[in-house]
This record gives structure tokens, C-alpha cells and sequence, in this order.
């Protein structure tokens, strides 16, 4: 999508996401040294029993692993081709998910400006990931930078 064609005020709704417990395994042993350190580190993301002994469902997805699966099914959207991520802000992990549950985003663009150089412009979108129950499990605002026409 354009610049040119944004309008502040426009929404939309990503398709979901269902999040299994194997990608939640291969994020910790992406992110982690080795995997005996991580059950160490990060049990609440790989052990249900230690997980449910702290009062939730399940062990839980980290947060930061729902921040690339947010930014991927804004992506998929085409509200952001060909523009480059810039940053996040106003992050808030809001309520767990767990493996199995399916979440989605809706997507808001709250902001839009031209820069100093005025080639190109700044697109800031309130993005609301919620859940399978339409609960909010994180908000956020990304940044994008958008190319003008000619």
C-alpha cells in the first residue's frame, strides 16, 4: 500500500495465528545458550506442571516471541510492502497465551506524517493482538517508513 493511501482512522483484522507448544520449544532454543539452561532460565515457557503451579492453563508463550508473530501477520496484510520497520512503542504484554490458543490483530493507523526530506513518511499502527476469546493479550504501536510516489 501506498503513503498516499493511508488514511489515519483505517482498520483492519489480521487472519490468525495458532501457537503450538513445538514453536514455542524452537523460540527457547533459538533464544537460549542451551536447552539445560533454558529449563533453568525459562521453565514457565517449557514446563506445564511449574507453569500451573504459579495459577495459569499452561506454560506460557514468551512475550517477545509475540512480537515477531505480530509484525509477520501485519506483513501479510500488504499494509506494510515495501516499507521498512522502524521501531515499537507503548508495548504492553496484557494477558498469557498458551499453546493452542489462536491470536489475531487488529490493526489501526493512528499516525502519518512526512519527514524533514519529505521523500518519504512515517505511518505509526496501533496494533492489538488479541485471542481466540477477542481478549487482549498484547498493545503496541510500530512504526513503519514509507517511500512518496515519483
Amino acid at each position: 500500500m501506498e503513503f498516499e493511501d493511508i488514511k489515519v482512522g483505517e482498520k483492519l483484522t489480521t487472519r490468525s495465528w495458532t501457537i503450538s507448544g513445538k514453536d514455542i520449544n524452537l523460540f527457547v532454543a533459538m533464544t537460549s545458550e542451551d536447552m539445560s539452561r533454558a529449563l533453568k532460565f525459562a521453565a514457565i515457557h517449557l514446563d506445564d506442571d511449574f507453569a500451573k503451579n504459579l495459577g495459569f492453563k499452561a506454560r506460557l508463550v514468551p512475550g517477545m516471541m509475540l512480537l515477531p508473530i505480530i509484525q509477520a501477520l501485519v506483513t501479510e496484510t500488504g499494509l506494510t510492502k515495501d516499507t521498512v520497520f522502524i521501531g515499537m512503542d507503548k508495548v504492553k504484554f496484557v494477558s498469557p497465551v498458551v499453546p493452542g490458543d489462536s491470536v489475531h490483530v487488529e490493526v489501526e493507523v493512528v499516525n502519518k506524517r512526512k519527514t524533514s526530506k519529505g521523500d518519504r513518511g512515517i505511518v505509526t499502527l496501533r496494533c492489538t493482538c488479541k485471542n481466540q476469546e477477542n481478549t487482549i493479550v498484547v498493545d503496541s504501536e510500530q512504526n513503519y517508513m514509507y517511500w512518496l510516489k515519483g
